[in-house]
């Protein structure tokens, strides 16, 4: 009896190694599939992260694709309209005082149309950076005719230094830019 008792209890040992054996490699085995489907996330993450960005990218991309291509001879009045009161915002947002702004068509081919606005302000060169920055984000296609800065000059003179480098921090800008389309066929 006490031989049994002894192949019982070396049975159950035997049995409990092999259990918690097999428990043991099941357990390593879902921890190492967790793992690579962490992995699998991790890089799908990336991956959407990376593809959000290019939708943005081509959606702005798109948004200047349509504002440059046309079917039409002339800018629209709506356009024109929209261009010049875009330029007013960012002046407005800078806190830049634009003194006026004019416009006409430039040139017109058999694909390609060209409407410039000249535009005068006053302002310091922070605010201008900022200024053209805002313009070149704009959803059109644009080209810098002309570009002109010159120091804000006041008739009084004041001997006092400060306050001859307080005259220099404003410039009058003069600047000529175009914006284009082109004729689909």
């Amino acid at each position: 009896m006490k031989r049994n008792y002894t192949i019982l209890i070396v049975l159950i040992i035997v049995l409990s190694f092999a259990y918690y054996y097999f428990a043991s490699q099941i357990i390593t085995d879902k921890v190492t599939e967790v793992a690579k489907l962490d992995q699998e996330i991790r890089k799908s993450r990336q991956e959407l992260n990376s593809l959000i960005v290019q939708d943005e990218k081509l959606g702005e991309f798109t948004s200047i694709l349509s504002n440059t291509l046309t079917k039409d001879n002339e800018f629209s009045s709506d356009e024109i309209h929209e261009i010049i009161l875009t330029i007013d915002g960012i002046a407005q947002k800078y806190g830049i005082n634009v003194s006026g702004i004019n416009h006409g068509a430039l040139f017109t081919a058999s694909d390609q149309l060209e409407h410039e606005f000249s535009i005068e302000f006053t302002t310091t060169y922070v605010k201008l950076g900022r200024f053209m920055n805002e313009l070149e984000k704009m959803d059109f296609l644009s080209v810098i005719n002309s570009f002109s800065i010159d120091p804000e000059r006041n008739i009084e003179k004041k001997q006092d230094a400060a306050n001859v480098q307080e005259l220099d921090k404003n410039y009058n800008v003069s600047l000529g830019i175009s914006f284009i389309k082109h004729k689909m066929r």
